[in-house]
Protein backbone atom coordinates (compact mmCIF):
# COMPACT_ATOMS: atom_id res chain seq x y z
CA UNK A 1 0.00 0.00 0.00
CA UNK A 2 1.40 3.35 -1.04
CA UNK A 3 2.90 5.55 1.53
CA UNK A 4 0.76 8.48 2.45
CA UNK A 5 1.76 11.99 3.22
CA UNK A 6 0.83 13.50 6.46
CA UNK A 7 -1.86 15.54 4.89
CA UNK A 8 -3.50 12.35 3.59
CA UNK A 9 -2.48 12.68 -0.10
CA UNK A 10 -0.62 9.87 -1.83
CA UNK A 11 3.02 10.21 -2.44
CA UNK A 12 4.32 11.35 -5.87
CA UNK A 13 4.88 8.58 -8.31
CA UNK A 14 2.15 6.45 -6.91
CA UNK A 15 -0.09 5.29 -9.69
CA UNK A 16 -2.73 3.79 -7.44
CA UNK A 17 -5.92 5.60 -6.80
CA UNK A 18 -6.05 7.16 -3.36
CA UNK A 19 -8.03 5.14 -0.90
CA UNK A 20 -11.13 6.59 0.52
CA UNK A 21 -10.50 8.44 3.74
CA UNK A 22 -11.13 6.28 6.76
CA UNK A 23 -11.66 7.68 10.22
CA UNK A 24 -8.65 7.41 12.33
CA UNK A 25 -10.54 5.50 14.98
CA UNK A 26 -11.53 2.86 12.50
CA UNK A 27 -8.00 2.59 11.16
CA UNK A 28 -6.53 2.50 14.59
CA UNK A 29 -8.77 -0.27 15.68
CA UNK A 30 -8.57 -2.33 12.66
CA UNK A 31 -5.08 -3.62 13.39
CA UNK A 32 -5.67 -5.10 16.77
CA UNK A 33 -8.95 -6.81 16.10
CA UNK A 34 -10.75 -5.06 18.72
CA UNK A 35 -14.24 -3.91 18.28
CA UNK A 36 -14.79 -0.39 17.30
CA UNK A 37 -16.77 0.23 20.41
CA UNK A 38 -13.96 -0.88 22.68
CA UNK A 39 -12.98 1.69 25.22
CA UNK A 40 -9.46 2.95 25.13
CA UNK A 41 -6.99 1.62 27.55
CA UNK A 42 -6.56 3.41 30.76
CA UNK A 43 -3.48 5.39 30.68
CA UNK A 44 -2.10 8.74 31.24
CA UNK A 45 -4.23 11.46 30.05
CA UNK A 46 -3.33 12.75 26.66
CA UNK A 47 -4.38 15.92 25.16
CA UNK A 48 -7.35 15.72 22.97
CA UNK A 49 -6.44 15.61 19.22
CA UNK A 50 -7.21 18.50 17.13
CA UNK A 51 -10.19 18.03 15.03
CA UNK A 52 -9.07 16.90 11.39
CA UNK A 53 -10.73 17.58 8.14
CA UNK A 54 -13.88 15.94 7.32
CA UNK A 55 -14.25 12.99 4.95
CA UNK A 56 -15.45 15.18 2.11
CA UNK A 57 -12.48 17.46 2.54
CA UNK A 58 -10.10 14.56 2.49
CA UNK A 59 -11.68 13.18 -0.63
CA UNK A 60 -11.37 16.54 -2.29
CA UNK A 61 -7.77 16.74 -1.22
CA UNK A 62 -7.10 13.24 -2.53
CA UNK A 63 -8.82 14.05 -5.82
CA UNK A 64 -6.82 17.24 -6.11
CA UNK A 65 -3.63 15.39 -5.31
CA UNK A 66 -4.51 12.77 -7.93
CA UNK A 67 -5.29 15.49 -10.46
CA UNK A 68 -2.01 17.19 -9.56
CA UNK A 69 -0.10 13.96 -9.90
CA UNK A 70 -1.91 13.20 -13.11
CA UNK A 71 -1.22 16.70 -14.38
CA UNK A 72 2.41 16.44 -13.39
CA UNK A 73 2.61 13.05 -15.11
CA UNK A 74 0.92 14.34 -18.14
CA UNK A 75 3.16 17.39 -18.05
CA UNK A 76 6.20 15.16 -17.74
CA UNK A 77 4.96 12.91 -20.48
CA UNK A 78 4.12 15.94 -22.56
CA UNK A 79 7.56 17.38 -21.93
CA UNK A 80 9.19 14.09 -22.88
CA UNK A 81 7.04 13.81 -25.94
CA UNK A 82 7.72 17.48 -26.64
CA UNK A 83 11.46 16.90 -26.35
CA UNK A 84 11.16 13.84 -28.59
CA UNK A 85 9.04 15.82 -31.02
CA UNK A 86 11.51 18.70 -30.98
CA UNK A 87 14.36 16.30 -31.53
CA UNK A 88 12.44 14.65 -34.37
CA UNK A 89 11.56 18.02 -35.83
CA UNK A 90 15.17 19.08 -35.45
CA UNK A 91 16.32 15.91 -37.13
CA UNK A 92 13.74 16.41 -39.87
CA UNK A 93 14.76 20.04 -40.25
CA UNK A 94 18.39 18.98 -40.46
CA UNK A 95 17.44 16.27 -42.93
CA UNK A 96 15.36 18.79 -44.90
CA UNK A 97 18.23 21.26 -44.86
CA UNK A 98 20.62 18.51 -45.98
CA UNK A 99 18.13 17.44 -48.63
CA UNK A 100 17.76 21.05 -49.68
CA UNK A 101 21.54 21.37 -49.86
CA UNK A 102 21.74 18.14 -51.87
CA UNK A 103 18.86 19.28 -54.08
CA UNK A 104 20.58 22.60 -54.60
CA UNK A 105 23.78 20.76 -55.47
CA UNK A 106 21.93 18.46 -57.85
CA UNK A 107 20.13 21.46 -59.38
CA UNK A 108 23.44 23.23 -59.81
CA UNK A 109 24.92 20.11 -61.38
CA UNK A 110 21.91 19.74 -63.64
CA UNK A 111 22.20 23.38 -64.62
CA UNK A 112 25.91 22.87 -65.32
CA UNK A 113 25.17 19.71 -67.30
CA UNK A 114 22.41 21.52 -69.20
CA UNK A 115 24.79 24.41 -69.89
CA UNK A 116 27.51 22.04 -71.06
CA UNK A 117 25.00 20.11 -73.12
CA UNK A 118 23.69 23.30 -74.67
CA UNK A 119 27.26 24.38 -75.37
CA UNK A 120 28.02 20.96 -76.87
CA UNK A 121 24.88 21.15 -79.02
CA UNK A 122 25.82 24.66 -80.15
CA UNK A 123 29.37 23.47 -80.93
CA UNK A 124 27.96 20.48 -82.79
CA UNK A 125 25.63 22.74 -84.78
CA UNK A 126 28.52 25.06 -85.62
CA UNK A 127 30.71 22.13 -86.61
CA UNK A 128 27.90 20.69 -88.69
CA UNK A 129 27.39 24.03 -90.41
CA UNK A 130 31.12 24.32 -91.00
CA UNK A 131 31.23 20.79 -92.40
CA UNK A 132 28.18 21.50 -94.55
CA UNK A 133 29.75 24.66 -95.88
CA UNK A 134 33.03 22.84 -96.52
CA UNK A 135 31.17 20.02 -98.28
CA UNK A 136 29.19 22.48 -100.39
CA UNK A 137 32.36 24.35 -101.26
CA UNK A 138 34.04 21.08 -102.18
CA UNK A 139 31.02 20.07 -104.26
CA UNK A 140 30.98 23.45 -105.98
CA UNK A 141 34.69 23.17 -106.67
CA UNK A 142 34.22 19.64 -108.02
CA UNK A 143 31.35 20.82 -110.19
CA UNK A 144 33.42 23.73 -111.41
CA UNK A 145 36.33 21.43 -112.19
CA UNK A 146 34.06 18.96 -113.95
CA UNK A 147 32.41 21.88 -115.74
CA UNK A 148 35.85 23.07 -116.81
CA UNK A 149 36.59 19.69 -118.35
CA UNK A 150 33.26 19.70 -120.16
CA UNK A 151 33.81 23.25 -121.42
CA UNK A 152 37.24 22.19 -122.66
CA UNK A 153 35.54 19.34 -124.51
CA UNK A 154 33.05 21.75 -126.10
CA UNK A 155 35.87 24.11 -127.07
CA UNK A 156 37.73 21.23 -128.73
CA UNK A 157 34.61 20.28 -130.71
CA UNK A 158 34.07 23.83 -131.97
CA UNK A 159 37.77 24.09 -132.84
CA UNK A 160 37.57 20.88 -134.86
CA UNK A 161 34.43 22.19 -136.61
CA UNK A 162 36.24 25.38 -137.61
CA UNK A 163 39.21 23.38 -138.88
CA UNK A 164 36.93 21.08 -140.85
CA UNK A 165 35.24 24.07 -142.46
CA UNK A 166 38.53 25.74 -143.32
CA UNK A 167 40.31 22.70 -144.75
CA UNK A 168 37.56 20.59 -146.31
CA UNK A 169 34.50 22.82 -146.38
CA UNK A 170 32.52 20.01 -144.75
CA UNK A 171 29.48 21.87 -143.47
CA UNK A 172 27.66 18.76 -142.25
CA UNK A 173 30.59 17.60 -140.08
CA UNK A 174 31.03 21.10 -138.67
CA UNK A 175 27.31 21.36 -137.90
CA UNK A 176 27.40 18.00 -136.07
CA UNK A 177 30.41 19.11 -133.99
CA UNK A 178 28.78 22.43 -133.03
CA UNK A 179 25.54 20.64 -132.07
CA UNK A 180 27.50 18.23 -129.87
CA UNK A 181 29.31 21.15 -128.21
CA UNK A 182 25.95 22.81 -127.49
CA UNK A 183 24.67 19.57 -125.93
CA UNK A 184 27.76 19.41 -123.68
CA UNK A 185 27.24 23.00 -122.48
CA UNK A 186 23.51 22.38 -121.97
CA UNK A 187 24.22 19.43 -119.64
CA UNK A 188 26.16 21.74 -117.30
CA UNK A 189 22.98 23.77 -116.59
CA UNK A 190 25.08 26.81 -115.64
CA UNK A 191 23.36 30.20 -116.04
CA UNK A 192 26.76 31.79 -116.53
CA UNK A 193 27.15 29.89 -119.79
CA UNK A 194 24.09 31.44 -121.45
CA UNK A 195 26.26 33.73 -123.67
CA UNK A 196 28.16 30.63 -124.81
CA UNK A 197 24.95 28.87 -125.75
CA UNK A 198 23.73 31.96 -127.61
CA UNK A 199 26.95 32.06 -129.66
CA UNK A 200 26.65 28.34 -130.40
CA UNK A 201 23.02 28.81 -131.46
CA UNK A 202 24.02 31.57 -133.88
CA UNK A 203 26.78 29.37 -135.28
CA UNK A 204 24.36 26.48 -135.79
CA UNK A 205 21.87 28.73 -137.59
CA UNK A 206 24.61 30.06 -139.89
CA UNK A 207 25.81 26.54 -140.70
CA UNK A 208 22.30 25.32 -141.43
CA UNK A 209 21.81 28.22 -143.86
CA UNK A 210 24.87 27.27 -145.93
CA UNK A 211 23.82 25.67 -149.26
CA UNK A 212 25.17 22.14 -149.47
CA UNK A 213 25.50 20.50 -152.93
CA UNK A 214 24.70 16.85 -153.38
CA UNK A 215 28.30 15.73 -153.62
CA UNK A 216 27.50 12.04 -153.52
CA UNK A 217 24.86 12.35 -156.23
CA UNK A 218 27.17 14.41 -158.42
CA UNK A 219 29.98 11.88 -158.01
CA UNK A 220 27.66 9.04 -158.98
CA UNK A 221 26.51 11.03 -162.03
CA UNK A 222 30.10 11.58 -163.17
CA UNK A 223 30.84 7.88 -162.81
CA UNK A 224 27.80 7.06 -164.93
CA UNK A 225 28.89 9.55 -167.62
CA UNK A 226 32.32 7.97 -167.72
CA UNK A 227 30.83 4.56 -168.38
CA UNK A 228 28.84 5.91 -171.38
CA UNK A 229 31.80 7.51 -173.14
CA UNK A 230 32.71 4.38 -175.13
CA UNK A 231 29.26 4.32 -176.73
CA UNK A 232 29.43 7.91 -178.02
CA UNK A 233 29.93 8.36 -181.78
CA UNK A 234 32.92 10.33 -183.05
CA UNK A 235 32.48 13.51 -185.02
CA UNK A 236 32.18 13.01 -188.80
CA UNK A 237 35.48 14.77 -189.38
CA UNK A 238 37.34 12.25 -187.26
CA UNK A 239 35.31 9.22 -188.27
CA UNK A 240 37.12 6.78 -190.63
CA UNK A 241 34.63 5.70 -193.35
CA UNK A 242 34.39 2.06 -194.29
CA UNK A 243 35.57 1.08 -197.83
CA UNK A 244 32.78 0.87 -200.41
CA UNK A 245 31.47 -2.61 -200.93
CA UNK A 246 30.37 -2.59 -204.62
CA UNK A 247 29.65 -5.55 -206.93
CA UNK A 248 33.06 -5.20 -208.63
CA UNK A 249 34.84 -5.22 -205.31
CA UNK A 250 32.94 -8.29 -204.31
CA UNK A 251 33.83 -10.00 -207.62
CA UNK A 252 37.46 -9.00 -207.26
CA UNK A 253 37.48 -10.27 -203.73
CA UNK A 254 35.97 -13.52 -204.92
CA UNK A 255 38.52 -13.89 -207.72
CA UNK A 256 41.37 -13.09 -205.36
CA UNK A 257 40.11 -15.63 -202.91
CA UNK A 258 39.90 -18.22 -205.64
CA UNK A 259 43.19 -17.26 -207.39
CA UNK A 260 46.72 -18.14 -206.46
CA UNK A 261 48.44 -16.99 -203.33
CA UNK A 262 50.27 -14.06 -204.90
CA UNK A 263 46.95 -12.73 -206.21
CA UNK A 264 45.36 -12.98 -202.75
CA UNK A 265 48.32 -11.09 -201.21
CA UNK A 266 48.11 -8.40 -203.87
CA UNK A 267 44.36 -7.99 -203.25
CA UNK A 268 44.91 -7.62 -199.53
CA UNK A 269 47.57 -4.97 -200.04
CA UNK A 270 45.33 -3.10 -202.45
CA UNK A 271 42.50 -3.02 -199.95
CA UNK A 272 44.80 -1.68 -197.26
CA UNK A 273 46.17 0.98 -199.59
CA UNK A 274 42.70 2.01 -200.71
CA UNK A 275 41.61 2.42 -197.08
CA UNK A 276 44.30 5.03 -196.53
CA UNK A 277 43.00 7.23 -199.28
CA UNK A 278 39.76 9.08 -198.41
CA UNK A 279 38.00 11.49 -200.70
CA UNK A 280 36.51 14.38 -198.67
CA UNK A 281 34.78 17.63 -199.49
CA UNK A 282 36.97 20.73 -199.31
CA UNK A 283 34.32 23.13 -198.00
CA UNK A 284 35.09 22.19 -194.34
CA UNK A 285 38.24 22.59 -192.21
CA UNK A 286 40.59 19.71 -192.73
CA UNK A 287 40.90 17.57 -189.58
CA UNK A 288 43.40 14.76 -189.18
CA UNK A 289 41.93 11.31 -189.08
CA UNK A 290 42.22 9.32 -185.90
CA UNK A 291 43.77 5.94 -185.97
CA UNK A 292 42.04 3.18 -183.99
CA UNK A 293 44.60 3.41 -181.18
CA UNK A 294 44.09 7.19 -181.08
CA UNK A 295 40.35 6.68 -180.76
CA UNK A 296 40.96 4.36 -177.83
CA UNK A 297 43.22 6.86 -176.06
CA UNK A 298 40.71 9.65 -176.75
CA UNK A 299 37.95 7.71 -174.97
CA UNK A 300 40.36 6.79 -172.18
CA UNK A 301 41.49 10.39 -171.65
CA UNK A 302 37.89 11.61 -171.55
CA UNK A 303 37.09 9.04 -168.89
CA UNK A 304 40.19 10.08 -166.93
CA UNK A 305 39.06 13.70 -167.06
CA UNK A 306 35.68 12.72 -165.66
CA UNK A 307 37.38 10.68 -162.92
CA UNK A 308 39.62 13.65 -162.06
CA UNK A 309 36.55 15.84 -161.81
CA UNK A 310 34.92 13.30 -159.49
CA UNK A 311 37.97 13.21 -157.20
CA UNK A 312 38.10 17.00 -157.06
CA UNK A 313 34.39 17.01 -156.27
CA UNK A 314 34.84 14.66 -153.32
CA UNK A 315 37.77 16.73 -152.04
CA UNK A 316 35.80 19.97 -152.51
CA UNK A 317 38.50 21.44 -154.78
CA UNK A 318 36.18 23.62 -156.76
CA UNK A 319 38.76 25.11 -159.15
CA UNK A 320 40.14 21.72 -160.17
CA UNK A 321 36.62 20.35 -160.48
CA UNK A 322 35.51 23.14 -162.81
CA UNK A 323 38.68 22.87 -164.95
CA UNK A 324 38.31 19.10 -165.36
CA UNK A 325 34.65 19.45 -166.39
CA UNK A 326 35.49 22.23 -168.87
CA UNK A 327 38.20 20.10 -170.51
CA UNK A 328 35.90 17.08 -170.68
CA UNK A 329 33.10 19.10 -172.27
CA UNK A 330 35.48 20.67 -174.81
CA UNK A 331 36.82 17.26 -175.80
CA UNK A 332 33.30 15.90 -176.00
CA UNK A 333 32.11 18.66 -178.36
CA UNK A 334 35.30 18.51 -180.41
CA UNK A 335 35.87 14.83 -181.04
CA UNK A 336 32.34 13.47 -180.74
CA UNK A 337 29.29 14.10 -182.82
CA UNK A 338 27.57 17.23 -181.40
CA UNK A 339 24.37 16.33 -183.20
CA UNK A 340 24.02 13.02 -181.43
CA UNK A 341 21.41 12.94 -178.63
CA UNK A 342 23.71 11.10 -176.19
CA UNK A 343 26.51 13.61 -176.81
CA UNK A 344 24.11 16.53 -176.31
CA UNK A 345 22.79 15.04 -173.05
CA UNK A 346 26.31 14.46 -171.70
CA UNK A 347 27.40 17.98 -172.67
CA UNK A 348 24.35 19.43 -170.87
CA UNK A 349 25.11 17.36 -167.75
CA UNK A 350 28.72 18.53 -167.70
CA UNK A 351 27.63 22.17 -168.07
CA UNK A 352 25.13 21.81 -165.21
CA UNK A 353 27.65 20.13 -162.93
CA UNK A 354 30.21 22.83 -163.68
CA UNK A 355 27.86 25.50 -162.30
CA UNK A 356 27.64 23.83 -158.85
CA UNK A 357 29.36 25.64 -155.99
CA UNK A 358 31.45 23.24 -153.97
CA UNK A 359 32.72 25.92 -151.55
CA UNK A 360 29.95 28.35 -150.64
CA UNK A 361 30.58 31.19 -148.23
CA UNK A 362 31.14 29.57 -144.85
CA UNK A 363 30.36 31.14 -141.46
CA UNK A 364 33.04 32.10 -138.99
CA UNK A 365 33.15 30.19 -135.71
CA UNK A 366 35.42 32.67 -133.94
CA UNK A 367 32.64 33.99 -131.66
CA UNK A 368 31.68 30.68 -130.00
CA UNK A 369 35.37 29.78 -129.72
CA UNK A 370 36.12 33.04 -127.91
CA UNK A 371 33.14 32.60 -125.57
CA UNK A 372 34.18 29.04 -124.71
CA UNK A 373 37.79 30.01 -124.09
CA UNK A 374 36.71 32.87 -121.83
CA UNK A 375 34.44 30.52 -119.83
CA UNK A 376 37.24 27.96 -119.67
CA UNK A 377 39.71 30.52 -118.33
CA UNK A 378 37.28 31.43 -115.52
CA UNK A 379 37.07 27.85 -114.24
CA UNK A 380 39.67 25.79 -112.35
CA UNK A 381 41.19 22.89 -114.19
CA UNK A 382 42.31 19.57 -112.84
CA UNK A 383 45.39 20.01 -110.70
CA UNK A 384 44.97 23.81 -110.54
CA UNK A 385 43.49 25.71 -107.64
CA UNK A 386 40.93 28.38 -108.43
Amino acid sequence: MAEEKRDGTPAEGSQEAPAEAVPEETVAGAGDGRPEAAAPEAGPERPAPEPGPSAAGRAALALGAFALVLGLGLAGAGGWFGRQLQQELRRQAEAGADLARRLETVTARQAEIARRLEQAVADAVRERQALQEAFEALARDARRRAGGWRIAEAEYLVRMAARRLRLAGDVDAALAAVAEADAVVRELADPGLIPVREALARARAALEAVPRPDVEGMALELASLGERVEALPLAPAYRRPAPPAGPGAAAEAGQAAEGPAWRRALATAWEALRGLVVVRRADRPIQPLLAPDEQYFLVLNLRLKLDAARVALLERRERTFRAALADARAWLLTYFDPEDAAVKAMAASLARLGEARLRPELPNLAEPLAQLREALAARPQAGRTP
